[in-house]
C-alpha cells in the first residue's frame, strides 16, 4: 500500500508506519519524491517536495536518515533510464554523437560495445575490429543515471 502525504506530515507518517527506516529522495520531473517503506506495515510513505536541500533538512531534523534512491518492484517497470552518450571522431570533419537509453546501470565498456555492435550491424564500419574502432573513434562516454538527469535544469 502507498500512503502519500504532505511533506510537513511525512516525518510523523514515516515514524508511524516505517519506524526507524531511512527515507529516500528521488528527483522526478522537476520535483523531489520522498519515500520511506515500513517492512512490518508493508506501507510505502511518500511525499513530494520542490527543493531537495529543504526536504533533506526537514527529514534529518526529524531524526530520519536520508539517502538518494527510489523504490521499484522492477527497474524496467519504473520507467527510469540511464542515458548514455558517446561523442566520437567521425570519418568526415564533423564529430559524431551517439545517444541511447538503457533500462539499468551500464559501464563505459558496455556502452562502447553496444555502439560498436550497432555500427557493425548497420554497415558503418568496414572490416574494422573493436580495438581499431576505439583507437580511431577516440570516444568520450557520458552516462547519466536517473538522479543525475533529475538534477539537470529544466526549461
Amino acid at each position: 500500500m502507498i500512503l502519500t502525504v504532505a511533506l510537513a506530515d511525512f516525518p510523523a507518517a514515516a515514524k508511524r508506519y516505517a519506524a526507524g527506516q531511512p527515507a529516500f529522495l528521488s528527483p522526478d520531473k522537476g520535483r523531489i519524491t520522498c519515500s520511506c517503506f515500513g517492512p512490518e506495515s508493508r506501507i510505502l510513505v511518500t511525499a513530494n517536495a520542490t527543493d531537495e536541500a529543504k526536504a533533506r533538512a526537514a527529514l534529518t531534523e526529524a531524526g530520519i536518515d536520508v539517502f538518494m534512491g527510489s523504490w521499484s518492484l522492477d527497474r524496467a517497470l519504473s520507467g527510469e533510464k540511464w542515458i548514455c552518450a558517446v561523442a566520437y571522431k567521425a570519418g568526415d570533419r564533423k564529430p559524431g554523437l551517439w545517444v541511447d537509453a538503457c533500462p539499468g546501470p551500464v559501464s563505459v565498456a558496455e556502452v562502447l560495445t553496444k555502439l560498436f555492435d550497432e555500427f557493425k550491424a548497420e554497415g558503418l564500419l568496414e572490416e574494422m575490429g573493436y580495438e581499431e574502432f576505439i583507437q580511431s573513434a577516440q570516444p568520450n562516454v557520458l552516462i547519466l543515471d536517473p538522479a543525475e538527469q533529475g538534477a539537470l535544469p529544466r526549461d
